[in-house]
């Protein structure tokens, strides 16, 4: 009985040496995912923000410019003679006027950011 008893008691040390090291194997195993898996996460965020913040760039970029165009545009259309009696004049002259349209007209289709001007 002693016999059995000794054996017992050994498989039962090796089985407690065994859970001991594949519990570790895991807890290592863990570790190294949770790194790797944190490392990564900061990485693509990291490069997803340089990417997101480039493009907001480009747009505070292109907004801007469009803004300058856009007022330079109405700036030179309100000081310019023709486009001045369009506004003010209080006769009309139905060729004369429709030579200023179409000049007006003309000059918003050659400028790619001005759809359509509004007559008030």
């Amino acid at each position: 009985m002693t016999h059995y008893l000794r054996k017992y008691r050994e498989r039962k040390y090796l089985m407690r040496i065994m859970i001991s090291i594949n519990l570790l194997i895991v807890a290592s195993m863990l570790a190294s995912l949770l790194s790797a898996y944190m490392y990564s996460r900061k990485i693509s965020l990291d490069s997803q923000r340089e990417a997101n913040e480039k493009v907001l760039s480009q747009i505070n970029y292109n907004i801007s410019y469009m803004n300058e165009t856009v007022k330079n545009f109405a700036i030179s259309l309100y000081y310019d003679n023709d486009m001045a009696h369009l506004l003010f004049s209080r006769e009309l002259d139905r060729f004369e006027d429709t030579l200023r349209i179409n000049k007006l007209n003309k000059t918003i289709a050659y400028n790619s950011f001005v759809h359509s001007i509004v007559f008030l």
